[in-house]
C-alpha cells in the first residue's frame, strides 16, 4: 500500500503543471509531500520486518537476502504503478 503512495507522489510531482486541483495551491510540493510519507512507510514496515527476523536464528544472511528483496520489488511496484497510469490501454 505504501508503494502506492509513493507512485502518487512521484506521478503528482512528474506532472505537476497539468494537475488543476481546487484547494491545492502547490501541487509540485504536495507531490513531494505525499512520496516522502510513502517512503516513511515504507521504511517503517522494513525495520518492523527486520525486527521481526532479528528475533530468529541465523537471522543475518535472512536479514540481507529479504532486505535486497523488498527494496527491489517495492521499487519496481512504484515503476509498473507509475508505467500502468501514464500509458493508457
Amino acid at each position: 500500500m505504501a508503494t502506492i503512495i509513493v507512485a502518487a507522489g512521484v506521478e503528482t510531482f512528474r506532472h505537476f503543471d497539468t494537475i488543476d486541483l481546487p484547494g491545492l495551491p502547490n501541487p509540485l510540493m504536495t507531490g513531494y509531500v505525499v512520496a516522502a510519507a510513502g517512503c516513511l512507510l515504507i521504511a517503517l514496515n522494513f525495520v518492523d520486518g527486520l525486527r521481526r527476523l532479528a528475533k530468529l536464528r541465523r537471522h543475518l544472511m535472512l536479514q540481507l537476502a529479504l532486505s535486497l528483496g523488498y527494496l527491489l520489488f517495492s521499487l519496481r511496484i512504484v515503476q509498473l504503478i507509475i508505467h500502468f497510469r501514464t500509458h493508457t490501454c
